[in-house]
């Protein structure tokens, strides 16, 4: 549950708290006021993201990493933020749609079979990282329509991220099967970007 949905479950007290949320505040200071269920739910707001450990402002990501608010609008929480941010991943518009792309891609790196990383693009393939991890695509905020990000296998289902960019509470509103032309369209598209 998400928006102003979540904030009718709220206090008036308690959402004018979370409203004024300077950054850095940490959850203890308001942790009486609210149950430790609210915390494994992201608040969404207009202008800052919350997270477990404070808030940010959506402009401070807008400046810090030059991405658009419109990207930026879809992110749900503060950790969801910092898996992309943390990614190096830099916003550009493939086949007209916003993407968070990665900028270490080595387009000559093999496969075990031979095919560089763009030839296996051009064939609607994901490429494979430094590391040998293939990359996959993720619709941030997880909605058909949402820009996508371009993860390791790692950055998107490990280490916690897994629950963090996919809430396991409600049906994804993915429809996979067109998303299975999607991710091999935006390969594709994505070959012919440097």
């Amino acid at each position: 549950m998400y928006g102003t949905e979540i904030l009718k479950e709220i206090s008036e007290e308690v959402r004018h708290k979370m409203e004024e949320c300077p950054l850095g505040r940490q959850k203890d200071e308001i942790k009486e006021d609210i149950d430790e269920e609210f915390y494994e739910r992201p608040i969404v707001s207009e202008e800052i993201l919350y997270g477990k450990d404070g808030c940010i402002k959506k402009e401070d990501i807008c400046r810090e990493t030059g991405w658009s608010r419109e990207t930026v609008d879809m992110i749900r929480s503060k950790e969801e933020s910092a898996i992309y941010m943390d990614a190096g991943l830099k916003e550009e518009e493939i086949a007209g749609k916003k993407c968070l792309v990665r900028m270490d891609l080595d387009m000559e790196q093999k496969d075990e079979f031979g095919r560089s990383n763009k030839e296996r693009m051009e064939n609607g393939m994901a490429p494979l990282s430094k590391d040998g991890e293939i990359i996959e695509l993720h619709h941030i905020g997880q909605k058909q329509d949402s820009p996508l990000a371009e993860l390791t296998t790692s950055e998107h289902r490990k280490g916690g991220n897994d629950t963090i960019l996919h809430d396991k509470m409600k049906e994804s509103e993915i429809d996979r099967v067109e998303f299975t032309r999607e991710r091999k369209e935006h390969w594709e598209n994505r070959a012919g970007f440097s």
